[in-house]
Parts: C-alpha cells; sequence; structure tokens
C-alpha cells in the first residue's frame, strides 16, 4: 500500500484513535530532540497493522505521534528541476513518526510518502553524480561495505562480551571491537550507524529468545529448582539472570523478563 500527504494526515488520526481506545497514553506534546533509536520498524517492511500489534503488546507508558512537514530546503541537491519539484511539495507531510520507550530502549516506527521517497532517491543520485562517481565505483564501494558490516557484525554478534552486556554497555563493546578491527571499519560507508545496526541486531536476538523461553515450563522448572534457598531478593535475580543469559547463548536478557520469570517461579510453587 502507497501513501501520500492526506493519507498521513488520515493515518496519524487513526493511530491516535487506537491507541486512545487501546489505553495508551498520546503525549501531547512533541520532544525537542530525541537520541537515536535503538529499534526502527520502518513501513512497509513492517505495516501499520503489524506495528499496532506490537505497540499494544509492548503496552508503554507514552506515545509520541509526530507528522512532519517537508522543508525543500532540507534537500541536498544543486539541481534545479530536483529542487523546483522538491518546492512544489513545501509544507506538506512528508513523514510520520511514532515513538515510545520500553525497558531503557527508545523504538521508533515511521512512514514516508511515495513523492518523498522518489525525491531523496533523485537527490542520492544527483548527490553521487556531483561527485563524479560512476555506476560501477559506488556498486564496488557498496559491495565492499556491505562485505565489511557483514564480517564486522559476524564479529560483534559472536562476541561474548557484547552478547552478555546490558543495553547501556552495548555500545561500549561494539566500539572496543570497531577498534580492533580498523580494516573493516574503513570499508564503511557510514561507520557511525554500525553501533546503531548492532544495538538493533541485539535487541531482536533479545526479543527472539525471550519469546522462546517464556512459557518453557521447563525452564521455568529448572528455574524454580535453582531458586530454591537463594533467600534475598538481589541474589534471586542474580540467579535467575545468569541462569536464563546461559539458556539464551549467552545474551543478557531484560531485566522486565528475568523478573517475570522469577514470579512464574513463585506461582508454580503456589
Amino acid at each position: 500500500m502507497t501513501f501520500d500527504t492526506d493519507d498521513l494526515a488520515d493515518l496519524a488520526i487513526t493511530l491516535r484513535a487506537h491507541m486512545n481506545a487501546a489505553g495508551l497514553k498520546v503525549a501531547p506534546a512533541s520532544p525537542s530532540s530525541t537520541r537515536s533509536s535503538d529499534v526502527f520498524f520502518v513501513h512497509p517492511a513492517v505495516s501499520v497493522e503489524a506495528f499496532l500489534e506490537t505497540l499494544d503488546m509492548m503496552a508503554p507508558a507514552a506515545v509520541f505521534v509526530l507528522a512532519e512537514s517537508f522543508d525543500p530546503d532540507d534537500m541536498d541537491t544543486e539541481d534545479a528541476a530536483l529542487r523546483s519539484t522538491a518546492e512544489q511539495h513545501a509544507g506538506e507531510i512528508f513523514r510520520l513518526s511514532v515513538l515510545w520507550a520500553r525497558d531503557g530502549m527508545l523504538h521508533t516506527w515511521l512512514i514516508t510518502t511515495d513523492w518523498h521517497d522518489a525525491l531523496s532517491d533523485e537527490s542520492e543520485m544527483h548527490h553521487y553524480r556531483a561527485k563524479g562517481l560512476q555506476q560501477m565505483d559506488r556498486e564496488l564501494m557498496y559491495e565492499r561495505s556491505r562485505n565489511a558490516h557483514c564480517q564486522l557484525m559476524e564479529l560483534v554478534v559472536e562476541s561474548p562480551d557484547f552478547r552478555g552486556a546490558t543495553i547501556n554497555r552495548r555500545t561500549v563493546q561494539v566500539r572496543l571491537l570497531m577498534d580492533a578491527n580498523p580494516a573493516l571499519v574503513d570499508g564503511l560507508i557510514f561507520p557511525r550507524e554500525f553501533a546503531t545496526a548492532a544495538r538493533r541486531t541485539a535487541a531482536d536476538e533479545v526479543a527472539r529468545w525471550e519469546a522462546r523461553l517464556a512459557d518453557d515450563e521447563g525452564v521455568i522448572r529448572r528455574l524454580a529448582l535453582e531458586l530454591r534457598g537463594v533467600r534475598t531478593q538481589r541474589e534471586q535475580k542474580e540467579y535467575a539472570a545468569r541462569m536464563l543469559r546461559e539458556l539464551a547463548d549467552g545474551w543478557a536478557l531484560t531485566e522486565t523478563f528475568v523478573d517475570q520469570m522469577r514470579r512464574k517461579t513463585r506461582d508454580l510453587d503456589t
């Protein structure tokens, strides 16, 4: 399904209505600035329906819905024809973003209009032409970057230190591995975005393991045995986090999930 400016304006109203009906609080203000998101959900890879299901499941305390207007001056191009086309869309809504936080992680789902995607693609092509890059040169550059990205990501994901790091420590581990592999980093077109991609990959892996372990009665019973005789809550949390990390192939799971599993062991005892 494709979207134009009017579609996004209507969708913003529909999203707010759904969130209100689901008991989610839509923030009345817009954030003046945010850090880079840890997890991106981008349309059409994540449809409107899939996004709403995810949002309902996560049930954040507050949600920001942002409809952004287009400013032609933001287009990085000197091509007269492209700038003329961009100016025809001045002030139109071109992007709808939804932001929320959960477990210390910032999530964003966004959708853009077809005309803005087309303008962005054309602007990028003009940008490369201005630099005098030929098609083959671009393909070779991207291929080198993709290969470097895949190799470096494999090293990061396989690192026990990265897997065992908490959300706040993952960036540090990524930077250490990048510093240890300068040749691969030199091959990246956008090295600053690699840490974000690594955190996103980690979040996906953690979510996959949590979904796998959540309703496994065998895991819950084993956890109950491990916690038997452990008196303090702090020690219980440490035992539970350690055992679940081992079962999740070394991935440090979220504190919320560990507490949920710990509560299930108490329900089992009763």
